[in-house]
């Protein structure tokens, strides 16, 4: 069944502006957009969006792909009758393969994609991504995963991208012949423009090119992100691992019988991929920080190091002639947003002193990247986690801090004005004082939206909504409460806001899927956008919740992870 409804980008800013004001009644309810899936994909993520509405959507729990059944002769799947597969079976099998803890590892196994993108401005317009003809069966790998991040309003998409995975001959650790799945490059940052996709390239003689992604574009065309600027000790120790000869290795296996890239890409599966999949940050093999590209006028890219901070060491004793002074290293530092004045926001590790006065933390700081310098925003460290992941061209920068909250972590929302930068971080409250909420976008109108917890009865792990802030009222709204009676979506999150006041968000709802000739409805994540032109709310309980004042800073927080409340499955015949 079709979830799209028909909307117009050509909508009054007045109209918009006056149905998003919070400081309003909530008499007018908004209306809820979703933003569609690509062809046989049911479950859609917001990325980003631009000022027309266009929005950038990525698609996740894919069906229908190229997968080469006839390769799959292992004990694990002889239980599957690849003449006569149900819908259920191809999910297993789609599954098994993606399994990082099992086949999703071994380079002898398809290697499928599990995201892809598409513009929504309208309709839906699919994203080719990288993807090439398998060179044995002349259909697509369906093996690249091309994940947008942003658009601009001349429709360049960012974001992350690898390149499609081919089966050669090639030799085992055991030196026999064996046919893998490969590919000669890492996932790396994008621009995507009218059908041509370019790389965004870090330092130059790096192995594969390294990693990198593009996670924002201003209407000037730059674009920021990060990117590997070194190899990282530990990769350069595992290259040396993979060329050894049996001779060198105690249990005469020869990692040099495989191929190099092979051998670096199980390094690197197990520490980006794995950890990413079990819900754990993942352990760069490369040193990367904070880059900015530019799409010139005559088609060339220019790129620029933000750069990160360095940490240094004590100089050795006197007494000792075999130490030698250690010089400083790099530490990882990452572009998360960039106004049109070029001022991009993120986050950087630094070695600090912590409140307590423990010393050399390693700490991820919010930073702001201004005319070739990174000035951190916070003077106290109180939290080893803080991001700034919005900036407005108003310089109104918007972050989150994990600090302890009672007897818990959670990220507290700030604002800081880069034009009065004495003034230091403001954490509002919220929707109460020890709740947890993260922003992620703040448009020109200085109102801010996220995700933000709105029960203190939960102490652990608690369901999240999506909000709107007004920064100049501090008037906070849950989104859920601006929907109209009845409405199928609940917002769980707020990924963007435009100047319009439309909202892009992630919302849980009911889809319906066919399966083996029935209709299978469940809940699922869908991509929305929130705009003027809905029905009325339900009444009084729909007013937004005032705050008067901005709360004094907290003293402790941390993480919060999305929950996303699947709803009851059932099982109905297709008419």
């Amino acid at each position: 069944m079709s979830m799209l409804k028909k909307y117009s980008v050509s909508l009054l800013a007045a109209t918009v502006a006056a149905s998003f004001s919070v400081s309003a009644g909530a008499e007018t309810a908004l209306q809820v957009v979703d933003l569609g899936t690509a062809e046989n994909a049911y479950v859609a993520f917001p990325g980003g969006m631009n000022s027309l509405g266009e929005a950038v959507v990525v698609n996740r729990e894919l069906w229908q792909q190229n997968i080469r059944f006839e390769l799959l002769t292992q004990d694990a799947f002889e239980q599957f009758d690849f003449d006569d597969l149900s819908d259920a079976d191809y999910r297993r099998i789609r599954d098994a393969l993606n399994n990082s803890l099992t086949f999703g590892q071994d380079p002898l196994f398809q290697k499928l994609a599990t995201q892809i993108t598409h513009i929504f401005d309208g309709q839906v317009v699919e994203l080719d991504g990288f993807d090439q003809a398998d060179a044995e069966t002349n259909r697509m790998t369906d093996s690249v995963n091309f994940v947008g991040n942003d658009i601009n309003t001349a429709r360049i998409v960012v974001g992350q991208a690898g390149e499609p995975y081919q089966r050669r001959w090639t030799t085992d650790r055991n030196n026999n012949d064996v046919q893998y799945f490969m590919r000669d490059t890492f996932p790396r940052a994008f621009a995507y423009q009218q059908g041509e996709v370019i790389f965004l390239e870090g330092e130059p003689d790096l192995f594969q090119g390294g990693t990198g992604s593009a996670f924002a574009i201003n209407e000037n065309n730059q674009i920021v992100g990060r990117a590997s600027i070194s190899h990282t000790a530990s990769l350069d120790s595992r290259i040396a691992l993979c060329q050894q000869t049996p001779e060198e290795n105690d249990d005469g296996a020869a990692e040099a019988y495989e191929e190099l890239n092979v051998c670096v890409w199980r390094y690197w599966f197990g520490n980006e991929v794995a950890p990413q999949a079990s819900g754990n940050a993942r352990a760069p093999i490369f040193m990367e920080q904070a880059y900015m590209w530019t799409l010139e006028d005559n088609g060339e890219v220019t790129k620029q190091l933000l750069g990160g901070f360095e940490r240094t060491f004590a100089p050795p004793e006197e007494d000792d002639e075999d130490q030698e002074q250690r010089p400083p290293e790099p530490l990882r530092s990452n572009a998360l947003d960039i106004n049109n004045q070029g001022i991009a926001v993120g986050s950087a590790f630094r070695s600090v002193t912590f409140f307590n006065g423990v010393e050399n933390v390693n700490a991820l700081t919010s930073v702001v990247y201004r005319d070739g310098d990174i000035i951190p925003l916070q003077e106290e460290f109180r939290s080893t986690l803080s991001e700034a992941t919005g900036i407005n061209d108003n310089n109104i920068v918007v972050g989150y801090s994990n600090l302890q909250v009672g007897q818990n972590n959670r990220p507290r929302a700030y604002w800081t004005d880069l034009n009065n930068p004495e003034a230091g971080l403001n954490y509002p409250n919220g929707f109460f004082s020890t709740s947890g909420w993260r922003p992620r976008a703040v448009n020109n109108q200085n109102v801010m939206v996220g995700r933000a917890e709105v029960t203190a009865e939960v102490t652990g792990q608690r369901p999240t909504i999506g909000f709107m802030y007004d920064i100049d009222t501090d008037t906070i709204t849950n989104l859920n409460e601006l929907l109209p009676c009845q409405s199928d979506y609940r917002i769980v999150d707020a990924y963007d806001i435009n100047d319009n006041g439309e909202i892009m968000a992630l919302a849980t709802t009911q889809v319906g899927i066919p399966v083996d000739g029935e209709e299978e409805v469940s809940g699922r994540l869908r991509a929305v956008r929130l705009q003027a032109g809905g029905e009325g709310t339900c009444g009084p309980d729909a007013e937004p919740v005032e705050r008067q004042g901005a709360s004094v800073h907290p003293i402790a927080a941390g993480f919060m992870a999305l929950f996303a409340l699947l709803i009851t499955r059932r099982r109905v015949k297709k008419s």
